[in-house]
């Protein structure tokens, strides 16, 4: 979602909606992945979509941590 490797192809594709929307979205993006990688297995788009959301959060909680927002007090 937010990584820098694949920018230009990013770029590209999010020129379509549909990709723009699914590229926006952690669960989304975990999900279809899985989908697209689990041609024979159905859990593993679940795992692969729970997995995603979940270093999702974990992410940002230390991205909040390590650089909070200043306060206007």
């Amino acid at each position: 979602m937010h990584g820098e490797i694949l920018n230009s192809l990013r770029d590209r594709i999010t020129k379509f909606k549909f990709f723009r929307e699914l590229l926006s979205c952690a669960l989304c993006t975990g999900f279809w992945t899985g989908l697209i990688l689990s041609v024979g297995s159905p859990t593993l788009t679940l795992y692969s979509s729970a997995t995603c959301y979940l270093l999702y959060l974990i992410t940002e909680i230390l991205i909040n941590y390590a650089y909070p927002e200043p306060s206007d007090v």
